[in-house]
This record gives structure tokens, sequence and C-alpha cells, in this order.
């Protein structure tokens, strides 16, 4: 199954798209989109190579369950009878350092060096909040081995100083991860759990992962007025079409009928599903009621609110 783009992921791409670039919150919310962005990359492409994972192990993606404390999010788990593998990915461009001695990383980019908590600190965590969660829902104790996946291939990699836990070698380039999965025989391994209590793990996985939830608009605390409303053209990208008759006209020539629906799910995701005729209009930059009456009712469902009052559930 594809990985997907997480909620947080597509409400700034919708938010970067709709702010004018003169707006207070463009650059912060454009940074914050690029750094998501550049973050589903690297484990896209890393997904690419776990394809390739040996028959006996099983490839759960972007999970996040709650181990009787707080919750934990994993990019990828993989499973086996034998052992479970953290994997955690950076997409990092420049140069990455591995400073042991201090527990950090550093990245070395354009001149700029940024520094972020130890990832071997994170994983180790997570390592023991996947224990405690097994252990709260009766699993047997079985292997953890974390791994840092670096998916960019023109990333240079660096360590520094004494490396008592062997970090160095779970450091893994995103290509090597077939040849890592693949060099030991499986059954070289003691069998941690019988393919029931595995699959049973697989869909208790499932049934309580919680994926993470954020309102961008709430979190940057914007208001409608903040972003550029209309609907976009489906050639050109300009945003401000038309209406006529019975359908949208772009200024580049080409005709709509149905342009508006994605404006409509753009401000479902940002604003959520319910919308009023007068914010229809306002959006849509519409100036007869009866036209944006029309257009909702085709494409929404309504309550039985009354006239002025009703509110359009948007359809997705």
């Amino acid at each position: 199954m594809q990985r997907m783009k997480t909620s947080e992921l597509v409400q700034l791409e919708i938010a970067v798209k709709r702010l004018a670039s003169n707006s207070t919150f463009y650059h912060s919310l454009q940074e914050e989109l690029l750094k998501i962005a550049s973050g589903h990359h690297g484990e896209k492409n890393t997904d690419y190579y776990l394809q390739y994972t040996p028959d006996h192990m099983t490839h759960l993606k972007d999970i996040r369950l709650f181990d009787g404390i707080q919750h934990f999010q994993v990019d990828s788990l993989l499973t086996s009878d034998s052992h479970l593998t953290i994997i955690d990915v950076k997409n990092h461009k420049g140069k990455l350092i591995f400073d042991f001695d201090n527990q950090q990383l550093i990245r070395d980019y354009k001149g700029q060096k940024d520094y972020y908590t130890d990832p071997f600190i994170q994983v180790e965590h997570h390592k023991l909040q996947l224990t405690r969660w097994l252990h709260h829902h009766n699993f047997p104790q079985v292997p953890i081995e974390p791994y840092i996946i670096i998916s960019n291939p023109q990333t240079v990699l660096k360590t520094h100083g004494r490396d008592a836990h062997g970090y160095k070698n779970r450091i893994i380039r995103a290509k090597r991860l077939p040849h890592l999965l693949n060099k030991l025989p499986y059954r070289q391994k003691p069998v941690a759990w019988n393919s029931e209590e595995r699959e049973r793990f697989h869909q208790l996985v499932q049934k309580k992962n919680t994926p993470f939830t954020v309102s961008v608009v709430k979190k940057h605390g914007l208001i409608m007025s903040d972003f550029v409303w209309g609907v976009e053209c489906p050639s050109c990208g300009t945003i401000g079409m038309e209406r006529r008759r019975d359908h949208w006209r772009c200024r580049c020539g080409r005709k709509s009928s149905d342009a508006h629906l994605q404006l409509l799910q753009e401000y479902a995701v940002l604003f959520g599903s319910e919308i009023t005729n007068a914010v229809f209009r306002k959006i849509a930059r519409l100036s007869s009621a009866k036209v944006a009456r029309t257009l909702l009712v085709q494409c929404c469902e309504h309550n039985t609110k009354h006239s002025k009052a009703r509110i359009y559930c948007i359809s997705k």
C-alpha cells in the first residue's frame, strides 16, 4: 500500500497555495511545508527499497500507538517471527555529522550548521515505548532493532566521538536496506512468537493506530480573510475563474462545469465540511445566492435548517 500524505501535509499544501505571498504567515508556513514534505519524500523513497523486504517480513507504515503514558510514532515497522525492526528516516541535504560524544546530530548545509538531538535517543525511546505496548497487550517480548535510514543518496555522512553503543552500524543508506534485511537467513534467529501471535499483533496495531491530527488553521491562528479565495483553473492554475451562465471560465480560455468542487474540498480540509451559502459565495466570488444554492445542492448534503441558516455538508 502506498504511503499517504498526512493530514497536516495536505493542509499545509493548501494553506501555502492560498495564502498571499506577502502574508505575515506565508514564510513560516512555507518553511514548515518544505520540512514536512521533505520528510514524506524521504519516507516514500525508502519505501521503494522496502519493496524488497524478504518474504518472511511484513512492512507496517506510519504507526502511532499509545504506550500507556504518551503516543509514539514510527515511520516504518518491519515484523518477523524473530524480531521487530524500527525504521526512522532522515532526508537531510548537505553533510550530517553524528556526534556521539555530545549526543547530537549536526547538519552542515550551504555554510549553515543546524543542531538536532541525536536521533538514536529518539529511536531508543521508541524501542522502550514499543516494548511497553507489547507488554500491555500480553505479547511475548521480542528483540527490537532500531535503524536510522538516510534517504537522500547525496547526503555526506560523518561520525564523531566514541561510539559506545555501536550506533554507526545502524546508520544505513536507503539503497542498502535490501542487502541489510537479506544478508542473514532469518532461521538463524530463534523464533520469538508464532504465526498466530504475529497476526494478532498486525491486527491490533491497525486497530490501535491513531494518526496524528492537527488543525493548521488553529495552530497558526489563521482566519478566512488570510487566504486568497476563488475558483482555481484546472488548466493554468489561476485563482479567480468567473461564473458564466452554466460554467466557469478562466482568462486563459478554459471552461469548466465543476471547477468549484476542488475549492469546496480545499475549504473543507482547512475549515471543516460544513458551509453556508454566504460563505460559499465569498470563497467562490459569486454574487448570486441562487446560483450558489444550485451548485451547493448539486454536490452537498444539507441539514433541515431553513433558508439563510441552511448549512451544507461538503461531500468527500
